[in-house]
């Protein structure tokens, strides 16, 4: 029985997996969700104690960025640009009102002047115009 061995990954076939990886997050509408919910991590971190900080020091091995910071960049990038592209300002506010600054959609619904209901069919098209064109044809 012939064995197929696994490929062993090099340096240069690493950066066409984190493309398509990017790329796969804007194929649902959870993917969307997924990185508007996490928009604020690498700046913001859990923690605002001073103990904390002045414990961990510099560390010259991870360079001068949190972990994830670069990492994320084309990923954040991305999604700036979908929002800016495909999304009227009213829905680019009711999306980060309600996963990065993470309001209740009451509290969203009242801030961008709609009723509950309507809040919620604005935040599922703005999902839905945010994901890769093929996959919302085929969801239609």
């Amino acid at each position: 029985m012939a064995q197929n061995p696994q490929p062993v990954p090099d340096s240069e076939s690493l950066p066409a997996r984190h493309a398509e990886a990017n790329e796969s997050l804007f194929v649902t509408p959870a993917g969307v969700i997924s990185m508007l919910r996490r928009y604020r991590d690498v700046f913001d971190p859990k923690t605002t104690s001073i103990l904390l900080v002045s414990r961990q020091g510099f560390d010259p091995t991870q360079g001068p960025f949190r972990a994830g910071f670069v990492s994320r960049l084309d990923e954040r990038e991305e999604l700036r640009r979908r929002m800016t592209d495909r999304l009227a300002e009213r829905e680019r506010r009711l999306l980060f009102l309600w996963y990065v600054m993470e309001l209740r959609p009451g509290d969203v619904a009242r801030r961008i002047r709609v009723s509950r209901v309507h809040c919620y069919r604005l935040r599922q098209a703005a999902l839905s115009a945010l994901c890769d064109e093929e996959a919302s044809e085929t969801a239609s």
